[in-house]
């Protein structure tokens, strides 16, 4: 590119010409996929206010380079997204009997779109209401079972360091962080987590430095291997091996591996952490240093953990999937149905529990993509 070319992407009336395309207002004709799309397409350009007001802010500490970024960055994610519901609309006119490269090609481009804005939110401050805060770690310690009377004043107990320690010295840890919003959790679960932003499934009573790490996704919790109903620490940052745990006196490393030990048979939701996991490893793996680390830990877990449609939206599987490698079991496979949405089908899968099983077959029936937590809930 010339260096005297416009950089036109940072003109605010600038906009690709789309396809001519006249959708009905009515949000029924949608398709399912372009519904979800075009919600977070909504949430974008909430996001363009707030970029707009940043540059007017003359007390706003945020250099105006990385602004311009940001505002780059959005505009070619909001492309993607037009692109991507326009391809969901065309679906219906399309025939159904698509090849598999297509349908392939459809779901990253569309995906890759979602996926990138959650990653987004993920790294966003929101600003948490105390009150609600507070009734959070509350619900948590009382979930938990993990208060005690110490000799001087009441001890936490940390699950991952195995140690008791004074109320200050342990956090209230969101797995699912707490800046993101009820509609993305809708998004990636479904429905029924719409509302659990700040449920005690959604959280854990961390020592305050393994909870740090665990925010910025250096730390992930996941199944150990051979035991479904036991879980251990995984360190995906390799620079945090070497790190003292202060409260401890003992390197990362040490804890890397180890089992996680509860106080009574509650624990989170297995989709909360499995979700987090994800995210550890896809940003982990951004770093050359990580990969053979990351490559083993997707070996190691990606059968741990089992079904990915039991835990996300159909929505999102494809594009987490493609974005960190988890490669699905055999027996499962996305395809396209009459009417051009896509969904996973499950063949000869083995469910824990028997109301569960029930629940995903009345999902499958109603090609609803929302499926239930694995039935032993630990």
């Amino acid at each position: 590119m010339s260096a005297n070319m416009p950089d036109r992407t940072k003109d605010k009336g600038h906009q690709k010409n789309p396809k001519a395309i006249k959708p009905s207002d009515d949000t029924n004709q949608w398709p399912a996929g372009a519904q979800v799309l075009r919600e977070g397409l909504r949430e974008m350009n909430e996001e363009q206010e707030r970029l707009e007001q940043l540059e007017l802010d003359t007390s706003n500490e945020i250099p105006i380079s990385e602004i311009q970024a940001r505002r780059r960055s959005w505009y070619r994610r909001k492309i993607a997204y037009v692109e991507a519901i326009q391809d969901a609309l065309l679906r219906r006119k399309q025939d159904p009997k698509s090849t598999k490269a297509e349908e392939e090609t459809r779901l990253k481009k569309a995906h890759q779109a979602h996926t990138d804005l959650m990653l987004q939110l993920y790294v966003k401050e929101k600003k948490r209401s105390s009150t609600q805060q507070t009734e959070f770690r509350n619900g948590l310690i009382d979930f938990y079972g993990v208060k005690r009377q110490g000799l001087d004043e009441e001890e936490i107990w940390c699950v991952v360091s195995h140690s008791w320690g004074k109320s200050n010295q342990r956090i209230a840890a969101h797995i699912m962080p707490a800046r993101l919003q009820d509609t993305q959790m809708k998004h990636i679960f479904g429905n029924e987590a719409s509302d659990e932003l700040f449920s005690v499934r959604n959280g854990l009573m961390l020592e305050r430095q393994i909870e740090s790490c665990f925010d910025n996704f250096q730390l992930a919790i996941v199944p150990c291997l051979g035991d479904q109903n036991s879980w251990e620490l995984r360190v995906l940052d390799k620079h945090l091996l070497k790190v003292v745990h202060t409260f401890t006196n003992t390197l990362f490393e040490k804890l890397h591996g180890q089992k996680l030990k509860f106080l009574n048979e509650n624990r989170p939701r297995k989709r909360y952490l499995y979700y987090h996991w994800l995210v550890c490893i896809s940003i982990a793996g951004r770093m050359k240093m990580n990969m053979p680390r990351i490559k083993d830990e997707k070996e190691r877990f990606t059968q741990c953990w089992g079904t990915p449609g039991r835990y996300l939206r159909e929505e999102m599987i494809a594009a987490l999937i493609g974005y960190v490698g988890h490669k699905v079991p055999t027996k499962k496979r996305l395809r396209q149905i009459k009417n051009g949405e896509i969904y996973e089908e499950d063949e000869d899968e083995e469910e824990e529990d028997e109301d569960e099983e029930e629940d995903d077959e009345e999902d499958e029936e109603e090609d609803d993509s929302d499926e239930e937590e694995d039935g032993s809930q630990n």
